[in-house]
C-alpha cells in the first residue's frame, strides 16, 4: 500500500474522495478501507470515512473502479496497451507505485484528466 506525499497528494481530490462513501466500497469490501489523517499525519483502517481523514485507495478498489464488465485479463491488457500508445497522457514515472499507475488510469478514463506532478488537469 502506498502512503507516499505523492500518492496522498494526488488522492486528495473531490473525484476520489465521493468513492469513498459510496455504498459498494462500505458494505462490499471485505477489508477496510485506508485513510491518511491530515490532522496527525498517520494512516488509519476504518470502514467509513472520517471528516478529516483522505480515503488512499488500495490498487484493487482502483482496479474496480475501472473494470467495467471486463474480466481481469482484458483489464491487465487494457492498462498496458493504453500505457504502451499514450505514454506522455499518464506520465508514469519510473518510482511510481501500482497504486499511483492505477490511479493516474483511471483519472484518465473516468474523468479524462492527468496528473501534472501537482494537480489533476
Amino acid at each position: 500500500m502506498d502512503f507516499s506525499k505523492e500518492y496522498i497528494k494526488m488522492c486528495d481530490c473531490p473525484e476520489i474522495q465521493e468513492y469513498a462513501d459510496t455504498d459498494g466500497f462500505r458494505s462490499l469490501n471485505i477489508l477496510p478501507n485506508v485513510y491518511w489523517d491530515k490532522e496527525h499525519g498517520f494512516s488509519s483502517f476504518y470502514r467509513y470515512k472520517h471528516s478529516n481523514n483522505i480515503w488512499l485507495p488500495r490498487q484493487d478498489q482502483l482496479q474496480e473502479m475501472v473494470k467495467k464488465d471486463l474480466t481481469d485479463i482484458e483489464l491487465i491488457e487494457e492498462i498496458y496497451d493504453y500505457l504502451c500508445e499514450n505514454p506522455n497522457e499518464i506520465k508514469v514515472k519510473a518510482d511510481y507505485s501500482m497504486e499511483m499507475v492505477w490511479l493516474a488510469y483511471m483519472m484518465k478514463e473516468k474523468f479524462s484528466k492527468t496528473w501534472n506532478g501537482e494537480e489533476w488537469g
